[in-house]
């Protein structure tokens, strides 16, 4: 997952949040590849964004005969990523420092099959979403199919996990991030982009996280999750909505607090957005 240097962070902390991340995501999707797309068709793999490594590692081993290429514009995610292929043994799946922004990208026309990215909301400002799918259809072989996993912020029933995702939320609109100033809102608006990109039977598999207080595995690494992020985003909270570090500090005391009582419920939606480049 590409960087911004405005959040406030050390990158092992973030490392460490999107190999918990990758954990959650990998298990509550279940299909490695969307359940639309014929593995068997699959040769070659681009993964935007890749993170830690986790969605190209899982895959590479489920299919050992699909190349997988991994990019981030991080070098310890790469390093980290190189480092968990040769421990995995996946001769497979490669690596590879690149920022998926920077246009052309290092790869020759139709190179690959299958193209993923997940949570690119995060980075990816809405200007520049129609140049990356652009990018993307060069990149993909006739019949080859994109698919970007999206997420949006949870539903609940509590009053203080609104409060901050609202602040979430409201600091990346002020980046030029998301949809709306009150949802991440990127899932609506995918398949527009998809169809002005030139994509075909743009498809919706939705998904849900379910981390209310008795699913207890999930709850812990989302809360912890929701934890890391604020404070990722702490300094900007605080300077963009005049959040005092007393509300904020305060704010977060009662998430943990909150979130633990018996009749805490709450769920994430994730979306994979499909779409497929035509057959010449």
């Amino acid at each position: 997952m590409s960087r911004d240097s405005k959040f406030d962070f050390d990158d092992n902390t973030q490392l460490m949040r999107l190999i918990k991340q990758d954990r959650t995501v990998n298990t509550v999707i279940g299909d490695i590849i969307p359940p639309s797309i014929d593995p068997s068709k699959v040769e070659s793999i681009l993964d935007l964004g890749c993170g830690p490594g986790g969605w190209s590692l899982k895959v590479g081993i489920a299919y050992p005969k699909t190349h997988v290429m991994g990019v981030d514009n991080s070098e310890l995610m790469i390093r980290y990523s190189q480092a968990q292929a040769q421990i995995q043994k996946t001769s497979n799946v490669e690596f590879r420092l690149m920022d998926v922004l920077q246009w052309p990208m290092d790869f020759p026309d139709d190179s690959f099959d299958l193209i993923y990215g997940r949570f690119l909301v995060s980075f990816v400002q809405p200007a520049m979403w129609v140049g990356l799918l652009m990018e993307c259809w060069r990149l993909l072989k006739p019949g080859g199919t994109i698919c970007l996993t999206e997420f949006e912020i949870a539903v609940s029933n509590n009053a203080t996990l609104d409060k901050v995702q609202n602040w979430i939320v409201r600091v990346l609109h002020h980046m030029g991030l998301g949809f709306s100033q009150h949802h991440i809102a990127i899932a609506p608006v995918m398949r527009r982009y998809l169809k002005e990109a030139g994509y075909i039977a743009p498809q919706y598999f939705p998904y849900v996280i379910d981390w209310s207080s008795e699913n207890i595995e999930i709850h812990e690494e989302q809360v912890i999750n929701l934890i890391t992020v604020l404070h990722i985003m702490k300094g900007r909270i605080m300077m963009l909505l005049n959040v005092t570090e007393e509300e904020f500090e305060r704010s977060v005391g009662q998430i943990r607090e909150e979130v633990e009582h018996d009749d805490f419920c709450s769920l994430t939606t994730i979306y994979s957005i499909v779409g497929v480049k035509p057959e010449i």
